[in-house]
């Protein structure tokens, strides 16, 4: 269920569903409990931030993922600023 869910994702953040230039999605956010934040972040670095499928077109630039977990409040309003205000990161992933 996990790799349907980041392919889903991947699809969606890297294709337009109407023919036009933009995609379908620009930012995902994954929200799950906390012992599973880590999981998610391993298994999409795994499938597609890090490794990436082989035959991906050049160009296209893998996802950057923020993963939120076991933080203190300050860092979680700093990590979600950023992510809300700057285009770094494209998926978020939070308990």
């Amino acid at each position: 269920k996990t790799l349907q869910s980041i392919s889903l994702l991947y699809t969606l953040l890297k294709t337009s569903i109407p023919s036009n230039t933009l995609t379908t999605a620009k930012r995902v956010i994954i929200v799950c409990p906390c012992s599973l934040v880590k999981n998610w972040d391993n298994e999409i670095n795994k499938w597609i931030a890090n490794g990436g499928p082989t035959n991906t077109p050049t160009g296209i630039v893998p996802p950057r993922v923020m993963a939120l977990a076991e933080c203190d409040k300050a860092t979680i309003e700093k990590n979600l600023d950023s992510f809300c205000r700057t285009n770094i990161y494209s998926i978020l992933i939070a308990s």
